[in-house]
């Protein structure tokens, strides 16, 4: 009798504890349940726009023109800001500026890139056998994305594309006492495939890099473009980040060729619709 009264007593403490054990277990393993990515990304329609970012290159490499030998340029970035008041003096025209649409695991990027330079001052001998330099490029990339890993720590994307390079020089050239101007420029069409993603640091901060590489032959014979990035996302959407850029192209088209890389630091805002 006294262990009927015992049974009685423990059994209901008994399976309280189990029916807490497995509600607080199935709890954990929902918690720690990750959520498909099918299920996690969103059928809406998303934009990200980056109405204008600055990128301060530095140029090295070599150029030619039609009627003209050829040049070699190595400047820094850092040459650039020395000397920014005779840059911001020969600026006649800058726009730099990105986004992205983007719906479920499929995307549309576009990157673009405007800058025109009257005739400059040179830089010290680094610009050997030029006195003055005007320049005008155009880069204008669009690609489409495929996402192919997303986590709530991050996300990984597969693009490919096209990329638009329009390239106009003017170049006085002082060669002993003699003085002679020289112009020419080109443009043309590159195939580009890559790779972009972020890491998210924290609720806030994140890593964030791309990587183009093109060319293949079509128009130039190689090209790519590389950026490592570190921003802050606010809750609204509104992003400011920051980093460095590299790009080259190496293109020839008789007697015009264009084997520059471009490599300075990035510092923009985005808004995410």
């Amino acid at each position: 009798m006294r262990k009927i009264q015992k049974l009685l007593v423990i059994g209901p403490i008994v399976t309280a504890f189990l029916t807490s054990s497995q509600i607080t277990l199935a709890a954990d393993v929902i918690e720690r349940t990750e959520v498909p990515i099918e299920d996690r990304m969103t059928q809406e329609w998303t934009v990200s726009i980056d109405p204008l970012y600055g990128w301060l290159p530095g140029m090295k490499g070599d150029l030619a023109l039609l009627g003209g030998p050829g040049i070699s340029i190595d400047f820094t970035s850092l040459d650039l800001l020395e000397n920014f008041d005779s840059f911001l003096d020969a600026l006649d025209g800058y726009y730099m500026g990105a986004g992205e649409i983007r719906n479920s695991q499929f995307g549309f990027q576009w990157d673009i890139v405007y800058l025109d330079l009257g005739k400059t001052v040179s830089f010290g001998n680094r610009i050997a056998g030029a006195v003055d330099i005007g320049f005008s490029m155009t880069m204008a990339t669009v690609a489409g994305n495929y996402r192919i890993y997303e986590t709530q720590t991050g996300y990984a994307d597969l693009t490919g594309g096209v990329r638009y390079t329009d390239i106009d020089i003017d170049v006085d050239l002082t060669l002993g006492r003699r003085g002679r101007s020289i112009s020419g420029g080109d443009s043309w069409l590159d195939p580009v495939v890559g790779i972009k993603g972020r890491y998210n640091l924290s609720k806030n901060w994140y890593l964030k890099g791309s990587a183009l590489y093109g060319g293949f032959g079509v128009s130039s014979d190689s090209l790519y473009d590389v950026a490592g990035l570190v921003g802050y996302e606010w809750a609204n959407g509104i992003e400011l980040y920051g980093g460095w850029r590299i790009a080259k192209s190496d293109y020839e088209n008789g007697p015009f060729k264009w084997d520059i890389q471009l490599s300075g630091p990035l510092i923009g805002f985005s808004a995410k619709f």
